[in-house]
């Protein structure tokens, strides 16, 4: 986030004139009042700031309250004028105190007309990825813009007000031109976004990416930018949907008439590299909306979606290149129990591979973890020339276990080894200790 935090900082939050025993002027989307420069040392303005006063401020019973019901219980109203190229908008949000300030952006439709609020875009606040325990704890958001389209920030407090300098939030406006490259197919979610076809690689345009109106914001899952397409299912199932791309940051799954907060499936967000994915329950014609959200997409970028049949598959922690910041769900968020394992100490150990492990297109062994159970788990059986003959994911491994590993390659004489992979208490992957190793043809 592009934090600013100014030399009057402390002037703007710390005095108590300001409050008065009325709502703040901006307490409605209709009166939201316009981000104004100030002047540094030099005397040149550097940036955009909006102080919100929120003791006194009230809620807005018709605009949904995108990060939980106790959240935007007192509210002002901020506006970022449309401009007449494509803008990225970075927004944060500070007071003086550790509560973090919510924020919910809303892209207006372009032209004149009424006012927008029936659906957050983009929000940020506590539980989003914002720090209550750093020096300064604030939040803030990012997101990319078309031509013509405005944008109504709303700033809130929750809870039981406090004394009115506590209460201040100062926000800070970083809007800057993009080029005005064109938006891709599927920038929008409606009648015109593209269908995928099933188990047909589908190359997507990234660049020139933006948020609309229509976007649901999914908090958990936050992307500056994103591009839709839809998948109508034949019949019911599970299908597996995975994207790769390097400006790909986020995949989020909606099933229904139109894709809404209300019926996001999961989300899963960019950790390494390798693909992104989710393992969605279909019905037969009711489509499912697939955003694939980007950063700093570049001209070129582009992402590479599949759909596929799911069953028998397994999604664990968002897929090769994901995290799912929620548990469960189709994106196998790990478990709690995840917390206390330690893959560092873990040793796997089990039986020698034999003939009698090769069950049709499978592999079939029993493993046991010493020490610790392991989570995020990927089981490599290596053999002759060191590639992977066989293959397996797990959520979570332990004490005994039967595992079955699927045959990527026809198995060929010699020896071989399980070679397992884990994620570590320290957010990376590590490989595990295993004595599982035998002679197979």
């Amino acid at each position: 986030m592009r934090l600013v935090l100014v030399p009057i900082l402390a002037a703007l939050l710390g005095g108590t004139s300001a409050a008065e025993a009325a709502p703040p002027p901006n307490d409605v989307p209709s009166a939201a009042a316009e981000f104004s420069a100030y002047g540094a040392a030099n005397g040149r303005p550097r940036d955009l700031q909006g102080l919100a006063e929120l003791a006194e401020a009230t809620a807005d019973p018709a605009v949904p309250r995108c990060l939980g019901a106790a959240s935007f219980a007192r509210t002002a109203w901020f506006r970022v004028p449309a401009a007449a190229s494509p803008q990225e908008i970075a927004i944060d949000a500070v007071g003086r105190t550790l509560d973090l300030v919510d924020l919910a952006a809303f892209v207006q439709p372009a032209g004149a007309g009424a006012i927008a609020t029936s659906t957050p875009n983009a929000c940020a606040g506590e539980g989003t990825g914002g720090s209550a325990v750093a020096e300064e704890a604030a939040s803030g958001l990012v997101l990319r813009v078309a031509a013509g389209r405005a944008v109504l920030i709303q700033a809130g407090r929750r809870g039981v007000p406090g004394p009115p300098e506590d209460e201040r939030a100062l926000l800070s406006l970083d809007a800057r031109a993009l080029a005005p490259d064109p938006a891709p197919s599927g920038d929008a979610a409606g009648a015109a976004t593209p269908i995928v076809p099933s188990r047909r690689t589908a190359t997507v345009t990234l660049a020139g990416a933006t948020l609309g109106d229509e976007d649901p914001a999914e908090p958990a899952c936050p992307s500056p930018a994103s591009v839709w397409r839809r998948f109508v299912p034949g019949g019911r199932g599970t299908r597996l949907i995975s994207v790769e791309g390097r400006a790909t940051s986020s995949l989020t799954v909606y099933a229904g008439a139109r894709p809404s907060a209300d019926n996001a499936r999961d989300c899963v967000l960019r950790s390494r590299y390798g693909a992104l994915q989710l393992r969605v329950a279909t019905e037969r014609r009711r489509p499912l909306w697939i955003r694939i959200g980007t950063a700093n997409p570049a001209a070129g970028d582009v992402a590479r979606l599949r759909v596929t049949d799911g069953a028998g598959a397994t999604v664990v922690d968002g897929g090769p290149g994901g995290f799912d910041p929620t548990p469960g769900g189709a994106g196998g968020g790990l478990p709690a129990a995840c917390e206390r394992a330690r893959a560092t100490l873990s040793r796997v150990t089990g039986p020698r591979l034999t003939r009698g492990a090769v069950r049709g297109r499978s592999v079939r062994t029993v493993i046991r973890m010493r020490r610790s159970a392991i989570c995020d788990v990927t089981l490599k059986l290596v053999g002759p020339g060191g590639g992977a003959y066989a293959t397996a994911r797990a959520i979570r491994l332990a004490g005994r276990r039967v595992v079955r590993l699927r045959r990527e390659r026809r198995l060929v004489r010699g020896r071989y080894r399980l070679r397992v992979e884990a994620a570590s208490e320290l957010g990376g992957r590590v490989e595990v200790p295993s004595g599982v190793r035998g002679r197979l043809r």
